[in-house]
């Protein structure tokens, strides 16, 4: 369950500069046009919906950590995502707005010092997680709870799992780099889904990230 979060600070959301001057926007990128196709590829129950790895990609564009990440509402529907995130003089959790309503929250900070956790080997780790699952499989069952997914939220190609542990492939074809972030962000959240499918006896509740380091 996601965390919760203190009162965002009040004052007026800066909107998502269509021209790529958005402060956490790559140059000459159109964020707001990237959310919308990132929103056209993920929908619930029918409506296009603003994937929660968005406000998560910008976040750690603006921060090597995030902490106390609670998602407070759907942002259903064509409408324009809208935040504080680089809101000068903004105090406490930065608020992700749509449609009038706040649907995520969240702390930035600076990404906790010490050293770098060392690479796995893949193929030593493949080896070790016995069990594989189509992906088509996986994606079957978000649809049949109501999630549609199309690319470049559609992206994992490869899976194997072992108890608390997954390992996915996933080949992303994006139009912007924030797409290409957010579709990374998503795939490693949906891998998450994998675990509950392997395992019946866990929860059957909705989990979601309290918390998120850059790497």
């Amino acid at each position: 369950p996601a965390a919760s979060a203190a009162p965002a600070a009040t004052g007026p959301a800066a909107p998502m500069d269509t021209s790529g001057g958005y402060p956490s926007a790559a140059r000459g990128e159109d964020v707001a046009e990237a959310v919308r196709r990132l929103s056209n590829a993920h929908r619930v129950l029918g409506e296009e919906t603003v994937p929660g790895a968005v406000p998560l990609a910008l976040g750690l564009r603006a921060a090597g950590e995030l902490r106390a990440v609670a998602f407070t509402g759907r942002g259903s529907g064509p409408h324009e995502l809208t935040t504080d995130l680089d809101e000068p003089g903004r105090t406490g959790p930065a608020a992700f707005r749509h449609a009038g309503r706040t649907i995520a929250r969240l702390t930035t900070g600076a990404a906790h010092a010490g050293p770098v956790p060392a690479a796995r080997d893949l193929d030593t780790l493949r080896a070790e997680l016995e069990r594989g699952l189509e992906p088509a499989g996986l994606y079957a069952w978000f649809a049949a709870k109501g999630m549609e997914l199309t690319a470049p939220l559609r992206s994992i190609t490869e899976v194997h799992y072992g108890p608390r542990q997954v390992l996915a492939r996933v080949g992303i074809t994006a139009g912007s780099p924030l797409e290409a972030e957010v579709a990374a962000l998503d795939a490693a959240l949906q891998t998450m889904a994998v675990l509950t499918l392997a395992d019946p006896e866990a929860p059957t509740g909705t989990f979601l990230p309290v918390a998120v380091d850059g790497a």
